[in-house]
């Protein structure tokens, strides 16, 4: 991985731990994990108006259609497996 990509995300993660120190101190005490997984949701998220949108829509993200899949290459005759 890139030094900009492994700085991003440990500023990222860095963030998420700070707000999660503060968020106990105010409110409830969660696991650090529920916390980066509720701030990703809301996130992703944001304008579902409850929850069972935002768990229909996360399903629907999940599923790739075959559109985004590339055709198999057919073999020319100087490349006989094109997928090898």
């Amino acid at each position: 991985m890139k030094w900009n990509k492994k700085l991003t995300f440990h500023l990222l993660h860095t963030s998420l731990l700070d707000s999660y120190k503060l968020y106990q101190k105010s409110s409830s005490r969660s696991t650090f994990l529920t916390f980066q997984h509720d701030v990703a949701a809301k996130l992703l998220f944001s304008d579902a108006d409850t929850p069972e949108k935002a768990e229909k829509r996360s399903e629907s993200i999940c599923q790739l259609p075959e559109c985004h899949f590339p055709d198999m290459l057919q073999p020319t005759p100087t490349w006989t497996k094109p997928q090898a």
